[in-house]
């Protein structure tokens, strides 16, 4: 019944909240339906969907996905299904108001634009309405075990919400509530791991944990069921500490018992040290062990992003080096007066950024992209930097470097630092990017050669600050040198443009009045 739908949308809610889907709680169900239910609900008014086209390209592609099973209810342009290809995965949902009565495809199973998928039948809802009723009796167990908190209401379940356009599932990485707890609105409950970011899922609603429908470490689908909560309820009273702490001095008038504990286990340690001879063996001297670590989901991405960047650009890299000392000397002499002035610190990496921001202005080739079978130039510069997180390094952008003054690159630069550290970068934050900078040198790099992330066609490495002696107006002088380098595409960048943008670079960096005249 559509009373047992629920959609829970509440002004306190944050925005990335308000994308969660809300329904009655409902148990999950396999994914891989068998075609034996095809015709599980014959009804003449049956609607056969078919794969729709999905690109001029795309003739082909794998189903993944079932979000619904063979009786479910569901709404007009609900999705039922999902189908990846090669460049996008697909959802595919109902034409009309029905019932699903049978699926033409299993997982896993490859299907060709225009082969049937699915049948539905028009019709209301009320065929689901007694497994949201059976459901709901479910988590309602749980929840009147619980004496933490006293809800009310039906169980309501939090779906994993979507997270980008190119991100359809995730890595449940923790829970950071469990059942029974209660939460307030827009806490934290569970943490899910991409490519690219890690996602908080919050409380759309204050109330008591029900049931966790994911355990950590497992992969779920946007639109997945992740938790159940139940309204109401209120927090945990003052007193409960208190009985905490009244129950901590009880533990001592058990201490008699607590002498007897000690010679059972004497029994079961002996066969536990003889079943676990292998242990001791690595901790010899010489002793030769290997493990082995699965790798983290944000780390087969980055393989795969950067693998396919060597197996489709024209790489080449260019070097040449910058005397810091000019650059060093302006922020010794300013650095007091411009945090002052500005509220931040001046750093080495804003005349970089505008140094490169400049050049890309200069030289629009380095500022461009390929896409399909067109060349994309840009007449402005977003340029992204690596910056650590808990999880990885990720690469946030600031937008509008070219009309950007130092101060408000510094600042930029130190607000996604910390989100970054925070772990609270977003996606919108490392999207769009035209041009990056990589910085070895805070790992005492001497050289390198960055590998560019496409579609971006130019990246440019800084690297360590080393004293060296040089040639300075015929007399040998010790200077603090940087090697800098600009790996590039020279499909679209011919060698003239990418060393003309990094000798310009050289000298904006050693000179930094250049910058102020803008030549």
């Amino acid at each position: 019944m559509a009373s047992r739908l629920l959609m829970v949308f509440r002004p306190m809610v944050r925005a990335a909240a308000a994308r969660y889907s809300v329904v009655a709680a409902r148990p999950t169900a396999p994914k891989n339906p068998s075609l034996t239910l095809t015709r599980a609900f014959s009804a003449s008014g049956d609607v056969t969907v078919d794969v729709p086209p999905m690109g001029e390209s795309i003739t082909e592609g794998t189903v993944v996905t079932f979000l619904k099973q063979v009786g479910e209810a569901v709404e007009m342009d609900e999705p039922v299904l999902q189908i990846e290809t090669d460049k996008v995965t697909v959802d595919v949902p109902s034409p009309q108001a029905g019932i699903i009565t049978g699926f033409l495809a299993e997982e896993d199973d490859e299907v060709e634009v225009g082969q049937a998928l699915f049948t539905v039948a028009a019709g209301d809802a009320s065929p689901a309405a007694p497994v949201a009723e059976s459901a709901t009796a479910k988590p309602a167990a749980p929840d009147a075990a619980a004496p933490a908190a006293a809800p009310g209401g039906d169980p309501i379940v939090v779906l994993l919400p979507e997270i980008s356009e190119t991100i359809n599932e995730g890595t449940v990485a923790d829970f950071l509530k469990g059942p029974g707890d209660y939460v307030e609105v827009d806490e934290v409950i569970a943490q899910v791991e991409t490519d690219k970011v890690t996602v908080d899922v919050p409380a759309p609603m204050s109330g008591v944990i029900g049931e966790l429908f994911a355990t950590a470490d497992d992969e779920i689908m946007v639109g997945n069921p992740l938790f159940s909560i139940v309204p109401g309820g209120q927090a945990p009273a003052k007193t409960a500490p208190a009985a905490a702490a009244a129950s901590t001095p009880a533990a001592p008038t058990p201490a008699a018992p607590a002498a007897p504990t000690p010679a059972p286990p004497a029994t079961p340690a002996a066969p536990a040290e003889k079943a676990a001879p292998a242990p001791p063996a690595p901790s010899v001297a010489g002793a030769r062990g290997e493990r082995r670590v699965e790798l983290s989901r944000m780390r087969k991405k980055i393989a795969n992003v950067l693998k396919d960047a060597q197996n489709t650009a024209a790489l080449l890299t260019t070097f040449n080096e910058v005397d810091m000392s000019g650059l060093m000397g302006m922020r010794t002499e300013y650095k007091e007066a411009f945090e002052a002035k500005h509220g931040c610190r001046l750093g080495l990496m804003s005349p970089f950024f505008a140094a490169c921001a400049a050049g890309l202005m200069e030289q629009p080739a380095v500022n461009s992209q390929i896409h399909g079978s067109e060349q994309v130039f840009f007449d402005y510069a977003d340029i992204g930097f690596a910056a650590a997180t808990p999880k990885g390094l990720v690469v946030p952008v600031l937008r509008s470097v070219e009309s950007s003054s130092l101060a408000d690159i510094e600042r930029g630069i130190a607000s996604m630092g910390a989100k970054a550290k925070a772990n609270k970068i977003e996606m919108a934050d490392m999207t769009g990017g035209t041009f990056s900078i990589t910085n070895g040198g805070v790992f005492g790099s001497l050289i390198s050669t960055p590998i560019l992330s496409q579609p971006q066609s130019a990246i440019l490495g800084m690297h360590g600050i080393f004293k060296r002696p040089i040639a300075v107006n015929g007399q040998i002088e010790v200077r603090p040198m940087m090697y800098i380098a600009l790996t590039y595409d020279h499909r679209i960048i011919d060698g003239r443009e990418a060393v003309t943008f990094l000798k310009g670079v050289k000298e904006k960096v050693e000179d930094p009045l250049r910058l102020l005249l803008h030549v």
